[in-house]
């Protein structure tokens, strides 16, 4: 008896959800047709003088990274836009020497030492967009996005005999979800800030040391987290057909 009324409470109480309502009210922030486009733009540097944390002791270096991404969209229906972006990503790490002690019986000095990578990538993205109440200034986007990426690093360490070397054929693939805000300035131009949230990495990597030796290494990562460190900042340009017209 009681398995053939789950049926029907369940058919009940569906009915009362749906007369149920939240008077939230759909505003068409981006309307249809529009195109989109813009760039951003990271750099950051450091440098160390004999600089100690925690087993690290006499770090010398210094290490920089840069990237720089244009993406262009268009959207196909309101508050929704596709689009592609392109980046490339260079970082460099040098450090003349530092030691790593973990233990007496476990201490290592480095001389030399030089890192250097760049990357090149596409993306497919899907944007969908909310504005904050009533207004068509202010709003949120979430952005899900698949990435292919490729490049090369290499490695130097030591000096005269002791020099080593690598070379690194790197391959990534990545998915990814960004909530951001979005604030326009004018009608036309906008200033965007978003956060990584939920991503999916996979990284291969195919090296060969000092050109005779021969290996490769797969790196799969996952992350649900909000890394205030990784927030992207740029300019994008919601433009119009009229705006391709030419001047009469």
């Amino acid at each position: 008896m009681a398995a053939m009324l789950l049926p029907v409470l369940f058919v009940a109480y569906a009915a009362s959800a749906q007369e149920f309502d939240r008077h939230i009210e759909k505003v068409t922030f981006v309307p249809k047709g529009q195109y989109l486009a813009g760039a951003t733009f990271t750099y950051d540097e450091y440098t160390a003088n004999n600089y100690e944390f925690l087993v690290v002791n006499d770090l010398n270096g210094s290490k920089s990274s840069m990237r720089v991404t244009a993406y262009g969209g268009y959207f196909f229906k309101d508050n929704m836009a596709a689009g592609l972006k392109f980046a490339y990503r260079r970082s460099r790490l040098s450090a003349d020497k530092f030691n790593f002690n973990l233990s007496d019986d476990f201490d290592i000095d480095v001389h030399s030492f030089y890192t250097k990578t760049q990357m090149y990538y596409g993306t497919a993205f899907l944007r969908n967009y909310i504005g904050l109440g009533k207004s068509r200034r202010f709003g949120l986007y979430n952005e899900v996005d698949l990435t292919l990426g490729a490049g090369q690093g290499k490695t130097r360490n030591g000096e005269g005999e002791e020099l080593t070397g690598s070379y690194q054929d790197i391959y990534e693939v990545q998915v990814g979800m960004s909530p951001g805000l979005v604030a326009f300035i004018t009608n036309n131009i906008a200033i965007e800030a978003s956060a990584n949230v939920i991503g999916f990495d996979y990284t291969h990597y195919k090296q060969t040391k000092n050109q005779v030796y021969h290996n490769s290494l797969n790196h799969t990562s996952a992350n649900l987290k909000v890394d205030l460190f990784s927030i992207n900042l740029g300019i994008s340009f919601y433009l119009t057909k009229s705006c391709f017209k030419k001047n009469k």
